[in-house]
Protein backbone atom coordinates (compact mmCIF):
# COMPACT_ATOMS: atom_id res chain seq x y z
CA UNK A 1 0.00 0.00 0.00
CA UNK A 2 1.90 3.22 -0.96
CA UNK A 3 2.10 6.14 1.47
CA UNK A 4 -0.96 7.87 -0.52
CA UNK A 5 -3.22 5.20 -0.43
CA UNK A 6 -2.34 4.72 3.56
CA UNK A 7 -2.79 8.25 4.61
CA UNK A 8 -6.57 7.98 2.64
CA UNK A 9 -7.20 5.22 4.19
CA UNK A 10 -6.65 6.29 8.08
CA UNK A 11 -8.27 9.43 7.01
CA UNK A 12 -11.33 7.98 5.62
CA UNK A 13 -10.89 5.75 9.12
CA UNK A 14 -11.04 9.02 11.30
CA UNK A 15 -13.42 10.67 9.33
CA UNK A 16 -15.92 7.78 10.12
CA UNK A 17 -14.94 8.23 13.30
CA UNK A 18 -15.71 12.03 13.57
CA UNK A 19 -18.79 11.29 11.69
CA UNK A 20 -20.08 9.08 14.46
CA UNK A 21 -18.91 11.80 17.05
CA UNK A 22 -20.89 14.22 15.47
CA UNK A 23 -24.26 11.99 15.04
CA UNK A 24 -23.42 11.08 18.64
CA UNK A 25 -23.15 15.33 19.18
CA UNK A 26 -26.24 15.88 17.49
CA UNK A 27 -28.34 13.54 19.22
CA UNK A 28 -26.86 14.70 22.29
CA UNK A 29 -28.00 18.40 21.41
CA UNK A 30 -31.05 17.47 20.89
CA UNK A 31 -31.37 15.89 24.20
CA UNK A 32 -30.52 19.21 25.90
CA UNK A 33 -33.07 20.76 23.88
CA UNK A 34 -35.61 18.28 25.24
CA UNK A 35 -34.31 19.03 28.58
CA UNK A 36 -34.90 22.78 28.87
CA UNK A 37 -37.47 23.88 31.00
CA UNK A 38 -40.56 25.34 29.50
CA UNK A 39 -39.30 29.35 29.95
CA UNK A 40 -36.36 28.17 27.60
CA UNK A 41 -38.81 26.13 25.15
CA UNK A 42 -41.55 29.39 24.93
CA UNK A 43 -38.20 31.45 23.88
CA UNK A 44 -37.07 29.08 21.15
CA UNK A 45 -33.42 30.15 22.23
CA UNK A 46 -31.31 27.66 20.34
CA UNK A 47 -28.48 25.42 21.86
CA UNK A 48 -25.83 27.75 22.39
CA UNK A 49 -22.02 26.01 22.20
CA UNK A 50 -20.29 25.98 25.37
CA UNK A 51 -16.28 27.64 24.93
CA UNK A 52 -14.33 27.45 27.45
CA UNK A 53 -10.96 29.15 27.47
CA UNK A 54 -7.72 27.33 26.45
CA UNK A 55 -4.64 27.39 28.60
CA UNK A 56 -1.53 28.63 27.10
CA UNK A 57 1.26 25.83 26.22
CA UNK A 58 3.90 26.31 29.45
CA UNK A 59 6.90 25.45 27.28
CA UNK A 60 7.56 24.09 23.35
CA UNK A 61 8.61 20.41 23.31
CA UNK A 62 11.23 19.51 20.82
CA UNK A 63 12.08 16.94 18.18
CA UNK A 64 14.41 15.23 20.39
CA UNK A 65 11.34 14.69 22.97
CA UNK A 66 9.42 13.39 20.03
CA UNK A 67 11.94 10.85 19.56
CA UNK A 68 11.89 9.78 23.12
CA UNK A 69 8.55 9.78 23.62
CA UNK A 70 8.54 6.83 20.59
CA UNK A 71 10.83 5.03 22.74
CA UNK A 72 8.97 5.17 26.02
CA UNK A 73 5.40 3.48 23.38
CA UNK A 74 7.97 1.08 22.49
CA UNK A 75 8.12 2.00 18.86
CA UNK A 76 11.95 3.40 18.41
CA UNK A 77 11.31 2.78 14.82
CA UNK A 78 8.76 5.81 14.20
CA UNK A 79 11.31 8.18 15.63
CA UNK A 80 12.76 9.30 12.51
CA UNK A 81 9.50 9.66 11.21
CA UNK A 82 7.57 11.04 13.77
CA UNK A 83 10.56 13.99 14.03
CA UNK A 84 10.73 14.96 11.06
CA UNK A 85 6.43 14.76 11.14
CA UNK A 86 6.49 17.31 13.80
CA UNK A 87 5.82 21.31 13.35
CA UNK A 88 5.85 24.16 15.41
CA UNK A 89 2.30 25.88 16.17
CA UNK A 90 1.66 29.26 17.60
CA UNK A 91 -1.24 28.40 20.18
CA UNK A 92 -2.90 31.45 20.72
CA UNK A 93 -5.31 31.92 23.84
CA UNK A 94 -6.50 35.09 25.97
CA UNK A 95 -4.15 37.44 27.69
CA UNK A 96 -2.12 40.40 26.97
CA UNK A 97 -0.17 40.82 24.00
CA UNK A 98 -0.37 43.02 20.17
CA UNK A 99 -2.27 39.90 18.65
CA UNK A 100 -6.15 39.69 18.87
CA UNK A 101 -9.10 38.93 17.86
CA UNK A 102 -11.73 41.74 16.48
CA UNK A 103 -11.06 45.71 16.67
CA UNK A 104 -9.95 47.82 14.13
CA UNK A 105 -7.08 46.79 11.18
CA UNK A 106 -3.71 48.35 10.36
CA UNK A 107 -4.27 48.38 6.23
CA UNK A 108 -1.32 48.18 3.93
CA UNK A 109 -0.69 51.72 2.21
CA UNK A 110 -3.53 52.13 -0.93
CA UNK A 111 -4.95 48.90 0.46
CA UNK A 112 -9.21 48.94 0.21
CA UNK A 113 -10.93 47.28 2.85
CA UNK A 114 -11.86 43.47 1.96
CA UNK A 115 -15.33 43.42 0.81
CA UNK A 116 -17.74 40.76 -0.82
CA UNK A 117 -20.47 41.46 -2.46
CA UNK A 118 -20.23 45.06 -1.68
CA UNK A 119 -20.29 44.50 2.41
CA UNK A 120 -17.06 44.79 4.33
CA UNK A 121 -15.79 41.85 5.56
CA UNK A 122 -15.03 41.73 9.35
CA UNK A 123 -11.55 41.35 11.01
CA UNK A 124 -11.70 38.51 12.85
CA UNK A 125 -7.93 38.21 13.63
CA UNK A 126 -4.69 40.53 13.80
CA UNK A 127 -1.10 38.55 14.64
CA UNK A 128 1.79 40.96 15.74
CA UNK A 129 4.18 38.74 13.88
CA UNK A 130 7.53 39.63 15.48
CA UNK A 131 6.28 39.31 18.64
CA UNK A 132 5.26 35.60 17.74
CA UNK A 133 9.03 34.25 17.48
CA UNK A 134 10.94 33.34 13.87
CA UNK A 135 8.19 32.72 11.62
CA UNK A 136 7.88 31.84 7.84
CA UNK A 137 6.58 35.52 7.23
CA UNK A 138 7.69 38.87 6.29
CA UNK A 139 5.91 41.48 7.87
CA UNK A 140 4.47 43.28 10.83
CA UNK A 141 1.23 42.37 10.69
CA UNK A 142 -1.34 39.44 9.60
CA UNK A 143 -4.67 40.25 9.34
CA UNK A 144 -7.49 38.15 8.36
CA UNK A 145 -10.87 38.91 7.30
CA UNK A 146 -14.22 37.18 7.08
CA UNK A 147 -17.90 37.29 5.97
CA UNK A 148 -19.87 36.57 9.55
CA UNK A 149 -22.54 35.27 7.47
CA UNK A 150 -20.42 33.33 5.10
CA UNK A 151 -16.84 32.84 7.48
CA UNK A 152 -15.52 30.41 4.37
CA UNK A 153 -15.51 33.73 2.39
CA UNK A 154 -12.41 35.29 3.74
CA UNK A 155 -9.06 37.22 2.85
CA UNK A 156 -5.63 37.66 4.28
CA UNK A 157 -3.39 40.12 4.14
CA UNK A 158 0.22 40.77 5.48
CA UNK A 159 0.82 44.76 6.93
CA UNK A 160 3.12 47.24 8.74
CA UNK A 161 3.08 47.94 12.53
CA UNK A 162 3.17 51.98 11.15
CA UNK A 163 -0.13 51.33 8.90
CA UNK A 164 -3.34 53.17 10.22
CA UNK A 165 -5.74 51.64 12.14
CA UNK A 166 -9.46 51.82 10.03
CA UNK A 167 -12.51 49.77 10.96
CA UNK A 168 -15.21 49.12 7.62
CA UNK A 169 -18.46 47.82 8.10
CA UNK A 170 -19.42 45.02 11.83
CA UNK A 171 -16.41 45.31 13.57
CA UNK A 172 -16.09 42.21 16.80
CA UNK A 173 -14.92 43.75 20.06
CA UNK A 174 -10.84 43.95 20.54
CA UNK A 175 -9.73 40.55 22.99
CA UNK A 176 -5.87 40.78 23.44
CA UNK A 177 -4.12 37.31 22.58
CA UNK A 178 -1.34 36.14 24.19
CA UNK A 179 1.34 33.71 22.26
CA UNK A 180 2.89 30.03 23.16
CA UNK A 181 4.55 28.09 21.11
CA UNK A 182 3.56 24.00 21.13
CA UNK A 183 4.91 21.23 18.83
CA UNK A 184 2.34 19.43 17.25
CA UNK A 185 2.28 16.16 15.38
CA UNK A 186 -0.54 15.10 12.64
CA UNK A 187 -3.57 13.04 13.33
CA UNK A 188 -2.45 10.43 10.05
CA UNK A 189 0.75 10.20 9.48
CA UNK A 190 2.12 11.19 6.51
CA UNK A 191 5.11 8.18 5.72
CA UNK A 192 4.81 5.47 8.55
CA UNK A 193 4.01 2.10 7.28
CA UNK A 194 1.15 1.13 9.47
CA UNK A 195 -1.44 -1.29 10.67
CA UNK A 196 -4.81 -0.08 11.98
CA UNK A 197 -3.69 -1.31 15.12
CA UNK A 198 -0.97 1.20 15.43
CA UNK A 199 -3.20 4.34 14.84
CA UNK A 200 -4.27 4.15 18.91
CA UNK A 201 -0.48 3.84 19.49
CA UNK A 202 -0.04 7.09 16.96
CA UNK A 203 -2.70 8.98 19.20
CA UNK A 204 -1.03 8.26 22.58
CA UNK A 205 2.34 9.24 21.04
CA UNK A 206 0.30 12.91 20.25
CA UNK A 207 -1.50 12.88 23.41
CA UNK A 208 2.01 12.83 25.63
CA UNK A 209 3.45 15.25 23.71
CA UNK A 210 0.55 17.47 24.01
CA UNK A 211 0.86 16.62 28.19
CA UNK A 212 4.59 17.40 27.85
CA UNK A 213 3.75 20.86 26.89
CA UNK A 214 1.05 21.27 29.97
CA UNK A 215 -2.09 21.31 27.18
CA UNK A 216 -4.77 18.59 26.68
CA UNK A 217 -4.95 16.77 22.95
CA UNK A 218 -8.03 18.60 22.22
CA UNK A 219 -10.55 15.72 20.30
CA UNK A 220 -9.55 14.42 23.95
CA UNK A 221 -10.74 17.40 26.04
CA UNK A 222 -14.07 16.86 27.61
CA UNK A 223 -15.01 20.69 26.38
CA UNK A 224 -14.69 22.54 23.23
CA UNK A 225 -11.57 25.26 24.09
CA UNK A 226 -10.83 28.17 22.26
CA UNK A 227 -8.02 27.53 20.73
CA UNK A 228 -6.42 29.83 17.76
CA UNK A 229 -3.30 29.06 16.13
CA UNK A 230 -1.19 29.64 13.28
CA UNK A 231 0.84 27.44 11.58
CA UNK A 232 1.22 23.77 13.12
CA UNK A 233 -1.53 21.51 12.59
CA UNK A 234 -5.72 21.67 12.60
CA UNK A 235 -7.79 20.34 15.90
CA UNK A 236 -9.63 18.31 13.78
CA UNK A 237 -8.87 14.66 13.81
CA UNK A 238 -10.39 13.67 10.49
CA UNK A 239 -10.55 16.21 7.22
CA UNK A 240 -9.39 16.51 3.96
CA UNK A 241 -9.30 20.70 3.55
CA UNK A 242 -5.84 19.99 2.07
CA UNK A 243 -7.76 17.83 -0.52
CA UNK A 244 -10.10 20.42 -0.99
CA UNK A 245 -7.41 23.18 -1.29
CA UNK A 246 -5.88 21.06 -4.33
CA UNK A 247 -8.62 20.51 -5.95
CA UNK A 248 -9.87 24.32 -5.70
CA UNK A 249 -6.27 25.22 -6.95
CA UNK A 250 -4.93 23.53 -10.92
CA UNK A 251 -1.06 22.61 -10.25
CA UNK A 252 -1.31 21.59 -6.74
CA UNK A 253 -1.58 18.58 -4.47
CA UNK A 254 -2.75 17.42 -1.06
CA UNK A 255 0.50 17.25 0.56
CA UNK A 256 1.68 20.94 -0.74
CA UNK A 257 -1.12 22.49 1.57
CA UNK A 258 -0.20 23.40 4.74
CA UNK A 259 -2.30 24.94 7.53
CA UNK A 260 -2.03 28.75 8.21
CA UNK A 261 -4.43 29.91 10.38
CA UNK A 262 -6.82 28.27 12.90
CA UNK A 263 -9.71 30.22 14.53
CA UNK A 264 -12.89 28.45 16.85
CA UNK A 265 -15.68 29.99 18.35
CA UNK A 266 -15.10 32.83 20.69
CA UNK A 267 -17.62 34.33 22.76
CA UNK A 268 -15.59 37.27 24.18
CA UNK A 269 -15.03 38.20 20.97
CA UNK A 270 -19.05 37.78 20.31
CA UNK A 271 -17.23 35.29 17.13
CA UNK A 272 -20.02 32.26 16.93
CA UNK A 273 -19.19 29.51 14.57
CA UNK A 274 -21.38 26.05 14.15
CA UNK A 275 -21.29 23.99 17.37
CA UNK A 276 -18.03 22.32 17.67
CA UNK A 277 -16.55 23.70 14.07
CA UNK A 278 -14.01 25.84 13.78
CA UNK A 279 -12.36 28.55 10.66
CA UNK A 280 -9.29 27.35 9.01
CA UNK A 281 -7.62 28.88 6.87
CA UNK A 282 -4.70 26.97 4.23
CA UNK A 283 -1.80 27.86 2.36
CA UNK A 284 0.23 26.76 -0.21
CA UNK A 285 3.90 25.85 0.97
CA UNK A 286 5.58 27.82 -1.20
CA UNK A 287 3.39 30.73 -1.18
CA UNK A 288 4.16 30.80 2.77
CA UNK A 289 7.60 30.77 2.07
CA UNK A 290 7.27 33.28 -0.70
CA UNK A 291 5.23 35.39 1.24
CA UNK A 292 2.20 35.08 -1.16
CA UNK A 293 -1.13 35.21 0.55
CA UNK A 294 -3.62 35.57 -2.57
CA UNK A 295 -4.60 31.57 -2.91
CA UNK A 296 -5.44 30.76 0.67
CA UNK A 297 -8.81 28.74 1.01
CA UNK A 298 -10.72 28.93 3.93
CA UNK A 299 -12.86 25.97 5.05
CA UNK A 300 -15.48 25.62 8.25
CA UNK A 301 -15.43 22.13 9.93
Amino acid sequence: MSAHDRRGFFGELLRSVARVGAEVDEALGSLRGTQSDDSDAADGDDFELEVVDAAPAEHAATVDDVRRLCVELGHADWADEAAAAASLSVRLTHGGGGSRLGGAASLPPGEQWPVHHGEPLTLVLSLDLPELGPLPLEGRVLLLFCALDEPEVARVLLAGADAPLVSEGPALPEVPLQASRELVLPAVPPSLELDPTDLDTWTRLRAHLALLQGVPLEEQAADYHGIHRLLGEPDLVAHAMDEQAAGDEDGTEAADWQLLLQVSSDPAAELRLPAFERLYTWIPRQDLAAGRLDRCRTFVA
